[in-house]
């Protein structure tokens, strides 16, 4: 048996998906494609994303609660909309779940600091889904950070490229916990976390539109 499989178990290399979108899709591929681990589970509230898996013979549930209460998962992947992070993954928590979460972890800082606590008090892992850490060019520039393969660097540009703008629950602020940064940004922010380290100070440059410029300068009090 593969020693990584084994130090797992039965129990915690069996994953539940909880979110079948598009990036729960994605969790499920990887799942599928990993030597130690396998899919046990999935739920979400469309049923025609949830019958496919049940007629595999998986078990497929309209319930993310009733999956986690579920004894064969022991670690779930929780691939929902921003403001439902928290509640599913506290709850898998305290189940004794091991939960992965998609970026970000949670939607404000407070929530986040429950759920670190809520897997330290329940003995299980807990991880946000960084995966840009995790691709090659950027493991490669990392590496030659900390080797001095290129000196000292002293600036960092990471630029975030979209196309048109999220329809659904992702163009919600109050869903999402904020706007583009949060969303597909914040795969910038933890990036540059991982390469440089710690922010020890923070400056920021505010564009407008030109037009609202224009306003903002004849001193509008509408804008």
């Amino acid at each position: 048996m593969d020693p990584v499989a084994a130090a797992l178990g039965p129990t915690t290399a069996a994953v539940g998906v909880i979110g079948l979108g598009e990036i729960g899709q994605v969790h499920v591929a990887a799942v599928r494609k990993s030597p130690v681990a396998r899919l046990a589970a999935v739920a979400d509230t469309d049923a025609d994303l949830v019958q496919p898996f049940a007629a595999e013979g998986l078990s497929a549930y309209a319930d993310a609660f009733e999956l986690i209460a579920d004894p064969s998962v022991g670690t779930v992947s929780v691939c929902l909309p921003h403001d439902l992070h928290f509640p599913v993954a506290l709850r898998a928590l305290q189940a004794g779940k091991n939960v992965l979460v998609e970026k970000p972890l949670a939607i404000d800082p407070g929530e986040c600091q429950a759920l670190i606590d809520a897997a330290q008090a329940n003995g299980v892992k807990l991880g946000a889904s960084h995966n840009q850490v995790f691709y090659a060019p950027h493991v490669e520039v990392k590496r030659l950070i900390d080797t001095g393969g290129i000196g000292r660097p002293v600036l960092i540009r990471l630029r975030l490229g979209m196309g048109a703008l999220y329809r659904g629950w992702r163009s919600s602020p109050a869903q999402t916990g904020g706007g583009l940064l949060i969303e597909a940004g914040v795969h910038r922010v933890y990036l540059a976390l991982h390469l440089f380290g710690p922010v020890r100070g923070v400056h920021a440059v505010l564009d407008v539109p030109r037009d609202q410029g224009r306003e903002v300068r004849r001193g509008d009090p509408a804008v």
